[in-house]
């Protein structure tokens, strides 16, 4: 809350450029392994897989805004060097915000040694300000006016004695958003895995989960920006009241209050402890000095060294709840749902959602109720599926697709079977090139016809 962000996207907004991107270090990450895996796929080599990444890259935005930059695993670790250093090369300049300064960055990380090549070039390649304060302007700025108008409009309930009533009101929120049309029991896909959706509003882009859904198994940043794309609203059902002793649960729970506030999603959470005592620190202190002095006797070396810090300490864990509780009292306020209700009046009915609805009407079968749980690809359409696409992506009603149109539809298709958006130039186009061919003699526009014929015969597959 020391206006990090704020800053950042205070000079994005400003640039009077066309050529800007701002996007999450966690989303940006994903994007680029999906890429390389891409490309790996297509037989390119190491270093030639880098340069296409990073053209690619730089075709999307020349200045790049990353917020929350930071490195939690071998894979990160050992990509972001190569990638900057193509990336500065190339002419693009970087703006980060991150919560840990340089030297800070990948500690105790597996083969660090490795990394620490990457951290001098940030110190002598960029300028390195200090906004550490200690207020923090996310608390300051919850006035009477900033705050829900009324505790009916919360978003944060409370089970038991200090919550009576809470669990109604939660209820009832759930069956005005999802208007009591309910499908349960779909999917997602991403990369290869499945997310379980328990249920989501038939009509919007409304889900709802529990913690134990959630956090309580593997998820990565990857499953949770799937689940922030397709849907603007997400209930959380039973969150806990979290532990330190139970790491994993509070990491992955972290991660996902990160990724839905970075896209202006709607969180609804029940759960069984006031806000401001989720975490629960009581005993921690204790618990933290007999574990400290075990690892210490095991090392050999003195506890009370300065330079020693045990393994239990979880300074980064308790550090890092104080910006997510942080931030969910900025989720809870007036002004960050009026911005989550515009992001979704914006963006309308996701791609993942709308696409996956295309399944209900296909030749080879399919439940209207399942959600993006297999792949159109090589499915035949039917005039009704094809008429739908046509009419999502013909966004200015003229009767044909541009290549911009083109454009979207594909990356949106790509979103839809693979997680990314990244359509490679070849692949775009193959794909023109093929619509058009079967539309009149010398006719350079995607015609209706041909839009028809196309999806008819190779459903969403693409060329190339």
């Amino acid at each position: 809350g020391s206006g990090k962000t704020f800053t950042m996207e205070l000079f994005h907004e400003v640039l009077p450029i066309e050529g800007k991107r701002r996007v999450h270090f966690h989303e940006f990450m994903l994007q680029v392994h999906r890429m390389l895996h891409s490309m790996q796929q297509r037989g390119l080599k190491s270093d030639a897989m880098i340069d296409s990444c990073v053209e690619a890259l730089y075709n999307e935005g020349w200045v790049l805004c990353f917020d929350e930059f930071q490195v939690t695993d071998i894979a990160d670790a050992m990509v972001i060097r190569r990638l900057f250093e193509s990336l500065l090369a190339r002419g693009t300049v970087v703006v980060i915000t991150s919560n840990r300064a340089p030297d800070e960055l990948y500690k105790n990380g597996i083969q660090r040694d490795l990394f620490l090549p990457f951290i001098d070039d940030i110190k002598e390649q960029f300028d390195v300000v200090n906004l550490q304060s200690d207020v923090d302007y996310r608390m300051m700025s919850m006035t009477k006016s900033a705050q829900a108008t009324n505790p009916e409009d919360s978003v944060y309930f409370v089970s038991g004695s200090t919550g009576v009533g809470q669990a109604a009101k939660y209820e009832r929120l759930w069956d005005q958003l999802s208007k009591k049309a309910v499908v349960r029991n779909s999917t997602l896909r991403v990369q290869g895995r499945t997310i379980a959706v328990p249920q989501a509003a038939r009509n919007d882009d409304v889900a709802r989960f529990s913690f134990d859904d959630l956090c309580g198994r593997p998820r990565g940043a990857a499953d949770y920006y799937a689940i922030a794309s397709t849907f603007h609203t997400v209930f959380v059902d039973d969150v806990p009241q979290l532990q330190l002793s139970s790491l994993n649960p509070m990491r992955r729970f972290i991660t996902m209050i990160d990724t839905f506030y970075d896209a202006k999603t709607k969180v609804v959470i029940h759960a069984r402890a006031p806000m401001n005592d989720l975490l629960d620190k009581a005993g921690v202190d204790d618990d933290r000095r007999s574990a400290d002095a075990a690892d210490a006797a095991d090392a050999g070396v003195d506890e009370d060294d300065a330079a020693y810090v045990g393994s239990s300490s979880n300074i980064d864990e308790i550090f890092a709840f104080d910006r997510t509780l942080s931030r969910l009292h900025e989720m809870n306020r007036a002004d960050y749902l009026t911005q989550a209700s515009k992001r979704a009046d914006r963006l309308g009915p996701s791609p993942v959602r709308f696409l996956s609805q295309l399944k209900g009407h296909g030749k080879n079968g399919g439940s209207a109720d399942d959600v993006a749980s297999v792949s159109l690809e090589n499915q035949a359409m039917t005039a009704q599926d094809i008429q739908m696409l046509w009419e999502r992506y013909d966004r200015n009603g003229d009767g044909k697709i541009d290549d911009r149109e083109l454009r979207s539809m594909l990356s949106e298709i790509t979103l839809f079977q693979a997680g990314h958006r990244h359509v490679p130039e070849e692949v775009f186009a193959a794909t023109r090139d093929a619509l058009r061919r079967l539309g009149a003699p010398d006719d350079h526009t995607i015609q209706w016809e041909s839009f028809r014929v196309y999806f008819e015969r190779f459903g969403l597959t693409m060329r190339g």
